[in-house]
């Protein structure tokens, strides 16, 4: 959907945390996890929304015992980490 206005809503429930995020890592008594999503328009910028929502995973995973290791965005060709930029720390 390049060029669109067409806008993914994500939402963290409040009472879960980022738990639901984590579901399959737990299954598998994963030690960490890589965040990865796409912005289609190709720009790298994180929104306030991926932000939040990084800090609030990483947030969980320090209590559940589950590294977030990075979270990248992929854009045209390119790409932006989270750690690299010192997003997460």
């Amino acid at each position: 959907m390049e060029g669109s206005l067409w806008k993914p809503r994500l939402v963290i429930d409040k009472g879960a945390g980022g738990l639901p995020y984590f579901r399959h890592a737990i299954k598998r008594a994963a030690a960490n996890i890589l965040i990865v999503h796409n912005h289609p328009s190709g720009t790298l910028t994180p929104s306030a929304e991926d932000l939040e929502v990084t800090d609030r995973l990483v947030e969980v995973g320090k209590i559940i015992g589950i590294e977030v290791v990075d979270h990248l965005i992929i854009g045209d060709y390119e790409y932006l980490s989270f750690k690299e930029k010192g997003y997460i720390v």
